[in-house]
């Protein structure tokens, strides 16, 4: 029978070549990087979606969208959170004059925020007011603003997650 430390030592000498350290070990830890970096991006994605789905269904009150195809979604572009403030220029979140899809949550709020953006159909400037904590949906042509009303002490808390649509 050996001992337990001598059946240490035998694993120690005998473990494999990926753990040894040169190329191989380099190798090994530049995958490991890689698939670390994959699933932590799917990771922060899932969690801006469930948060965006929580959000839905707690502040479905004040819930709204346009006739929206899902299916002209492309990729997915960027996320965020921010906090705009009364009295500051409109937060610009799309200038490009591309198509996308905004998701836009209004999490906490003690004023109305105004939404400008462009219609994709016909390039029409439109305006929307959100009253209270929601969630909206935005198909716009190339550019979408968000706007806190009133002074300095009004403020609004947002999310949103950008999607960009194909082409038509």
């Amino acid at each position: 029978m050996r001992s337990l430390k001598s059946l240490y030592a035998l694993m120690w000498i005998n473990r494999p070549a990926a753990n040894c350290g040169g190329f191989l070990g380099a190798l090994n830890n530049l995958i490991r990087k890689r698939s670390t970096m994959k699933i932590q991006m799917f990771v922060s994605v899932v969690t801006t979606v469930v948060l965006l789905c929580t959000g839905v269904s707690i502040l479905s009150g004040n819930v709204g969208a346009q006739a929206i195809d899902f299916s002209q979604i492309d990729s997915f572009e960027s996320m965020g959170t921010g906090t705009q403030r009364g009295a500051s220029p409109p937060k610009t979140i799309v200038d490009d004059g591309e198509r996308h899809m905004v998701f836009i949550t209004i999490l906490e709020t003690n004023t109305d925020a105004k939404v400008y953006w462009k219609s994709p159909d016909g390039d029409l400037p439109r305006t929307n007011t959100i009253r209270g904590p929601g969630v909206q949906a935005f198909q716009t042509a190339g550019e979408f603003r968000l706007e806190a009303l009133g002074d300095e002490n009004h403020s609004i808390k947002y999310g949103y997650v950008l999607f960009s649509l194909r082409k038509q």
